[in-house]
């Protein structure tokens, strides 16, 4: 028997009204359909053919993982973004909901529960619907170090794209 916890319930009033706003019930009932049925059924389901055929194992991996954190009600906020992804899984976690970028402002040397990295907040529109998702995504630094990371030195540049 399923429980009938929703961790949405765990959060304000306010933060409930951002999910409202950003189309999440119709996102996590979409990841939820993921998590149950796996990739193959959900792509055979899926009237776009998401995910892809061929899509690796680590970007199914990623969308799991984002399809996860989504039930769990994560991405919607700052203080609650996704995280521990990679940037192609969840972007084709998205285009599995069926949802196209239309914005991107990142915020550099973001702190999120003691890492230091970059915070992508992301506006997506569906491509049938009319509706619009807000999504904030933590991608941490791999050296943690802020300064090295946004600002490297022109030498290690140089070295990283050969020039």
């Amino acid at each position: 028997m399923k429980s009938s916890f929703n961790p949405i319930d765990l959060l304000s009033v306010e933060e409930q009204n951002i999910l409202l706003n950003n189309d999440f019930h119709y996102i996590q009932a979409k990841a939820e359909i993921f998590l149950r049925i796996g990739s193959t059924k959900y792509r055979k389901s899926d009237a776009l053919g998401e995910p892809r055929k061929g899509t690796s194992k680590a970007v199914l991996l990623d969308i799991k993982s984002v399809c996860n954190q989504i039930a769990e009600g994560l991405g919607f906020t700052s203080e609650r973004c996704i995280s521990e992804v990679d940037m192609r899984g969840f972007y084709a976690a998205m285009r599995m909901f069926h949802f196209e970028e239309t914005d991107r402002q990142t915020k550099h040397c973001f702190n999120y529960k003691g890492r230091v990295g970059a915070l992508d907040v992301m506006t997506f529109a569906h491509l049938v619907r009319n509706s619009v998702a807000r999504m904030f995504v933590f991608y941490a630094y791999e050296n943690g170090d802020c300064e090295r990371t946004y600002n490297p030195n022109p030498e290690d540049w140089a070295l990283h794209f050969k020039l």
